[in-house]
């Protein structure tokens, strides 16, 4: 416990001339103690002087560095190698080689013998294609039902 719980305190100088060993004399008024910058201290922060941690939701400012743990990634991380199931939205994602994917080359992709199953957008198709394409499913009177 300490005498020093925040409550006022006040100085009192009582004080008697020479050898005199008589009463001493009080001066007044008493003077306020009060506190300086170096000792001011919060009743309530009796355990920030041995916490180990602070929730993140009480930092503020930037964390330095130094600061991280090694195993935290970085922006403009350079030779950066993860492993493992990498699960994002690809979002901005830029420079992939295609080879790196899934084993494959990236001319196995140019090469539409090599695709078996999706759908072909019509932007895709050379204009030769998309003629024939809607010659061969043109609508005539012989190959249209009429409803009885």
């Amino acid at each position: 416990m300490t005498a020093f719980t925040g409550a006022e305190r006040w100085l009192e100088i009582s004080l008697r001339p020479g050898d005199d060993t008589g009463d001493y004399t009080a001066l007044t008024p008493r003077r306020a103690l009060t506190a300086t910058p170096y000792a001011l201290y919060s009743p309530n922060a009796g355990t920030a002087g041995t916490a180990t941690s602070v929730p993140a939701v009480n930092l503020t400012g930037t964390v330095p560095l130094a600061r991280l743990p090694g195993e935290v990634v970085i922006n403009n991380e350079a030779g950066l190698t993860l492993s493992g199931n990498l699960q994002c939205s690809g979002a901005g994602l830029t420079d992939v080689n295609a080879d790196r994917l899934d084993g494959q080359h990236g001319a196995f992709y140019q090469d539409a013998g090599n695709l078996t199953t999706g759908t072909l957008s019509d932007e895709r198709l050379s204009e030769n294609a998309t003629s024939a394409i809607n010659a061969a499913n043109a609508a005539t009177a012989a190959n249209v039902p009429v409803p009885s």
